[in-house]
């Protein structure tokens, strides 16, 4: 699993309840063919685990999965367990259903910072779990299909934790309201990296670099009907590959400290949307392209990503697409 912040170190262990044993994931591939393989693709390159002994040095581990509770180890380097838990069972005595742990880099001790993003990220786990084993509630139109999910199984798979965190990602931006977001339109200037994110935000739904050169232009856009676009929006649909090009290019120069330290909580919810967003088109476009080149791909080949002259018509929502 990889690590939400490049110096911490994530491994997660699944918890087998009724063995009282702990299993750590030690690979995960996700071009397993899961509809296929069923559970057997769990031991056959799909989910590889590994037994973890009970002595002094897991302690923590299983301390965490029994008390569902943050255990931190004794030894060295300092070690922290998160337990991740059915949200339709969290409280305590739970069952916990995997263990995140954490760990620094060069010895140090883990900030609080990087560990509460982790227990979010606990929280979506817990949220998968609930899909998988099919607990989780109906909640309307939060949970619909995305677009990507419709080529087959393994791109259902694939796509889980992703639409798992978007739908976080979309409750949280409907929890700002006209009084936040007046707040942030009334900066006279803003730090660069708000700008930034609110351009990339803008260029999803087609604006252009014109549209928002100055703050001005772009404080004028940001409204409730924006956050509605961004809660309704399907990454997965076919769209234009150039603007996500420049997307991807401008948020590379932001440093996730400093939207900590200098970001507004409505700017850190926009910039979280984006990297979800990023990150489920980028495996829809993969699942495209394998079908189209598989031999039965059928008419999936004036689906591809890859043209700048894409019909800006897909765009959720009939945003106004600008010019590229």
């Amino acid at each position: 699993m990889q690590a939400t912040h490049p110096d911490m170190g994530v491994d997660v262990f699944v918890v087998d309840r009724e063995g009282g044993e702990l299993w750590r994931v030690a690979e995960m591939d996700e071009e397993v063919d899961w509809a296929a393989g069923g559970m057997e693709a769990w031991g056959a390159g799909g989910l590889k685990l590994e037994r973890v002994k009970k002595d002094a040095t897991n302690a923590y581990l299983f301390q965490s999965a029994t008390t569902n509770a943050k255990v931190a180890s004794t030894g060295t380097p300092p070690l922290t367990a998160i337990p991740v838990v059915d949200p339709q069972a969290s409280g305590p005595g739970s069952p916990v259903a995997a263990v995140v742990s954490l760990r620094g880099s060069g010895g140090a001790p883990l900030g609080e910072d990087d560990i509460k993003d982790v227990e979010q990220m606990g929280a979506i786990l817990g949220q998968g779990f609930a899909v998988v084993n099919g607990t989780e509630p109906s909640e309307g139109g939060s949970t619909q299909n995305l677009d990507g999910e419709k080529f087959s199984t393994l791109a259902q798979r694939a796509l889980l934790f992703g639409k798992l965190v978007l739908k976080r990602a979309r409750k949280l931006l409907s929890q700002i309201d006209t009084a936040t977001l007046s707040e942030l339109k009334s900066y006279k200037k803003p730090p660069a990296l708000v700008h930034t994110i609110m351009k990339c935000v803008l260029f999803v739904f087609g604006k252009t670099e014109d549209n928002v050169k100055g703050w001005g232009e772009t404080a004028k856009m940001l409204n409730v009907e924006l956050l509605k676009k961004m809660q309704a929006y399907d990454p997965t649909v076919v769209q234009k590959k150039k603007r996500f090009d420049r997307i991807r290019k401008l948020l590379s120069t932001i440093k996730t400290d400093d939207i900590r330290k200098h970001a507004s909580l409505p700017t850190q919810l926009m910039h979280n949307w984006l990297i979800v967003s990023l990150a489920l088109r980028d495996k829809a476009v993969k699942e495209r392209k394998r079908l189209k080149e598989a031999p039965s791909s059928g008419t999936l080949g004036s689906m591809d990503d890859g043209g700048d002259d894409e019909d800006d018509s897909v765009l959720d929502g009939g945003v106004d697409a600008g010019t590229d």
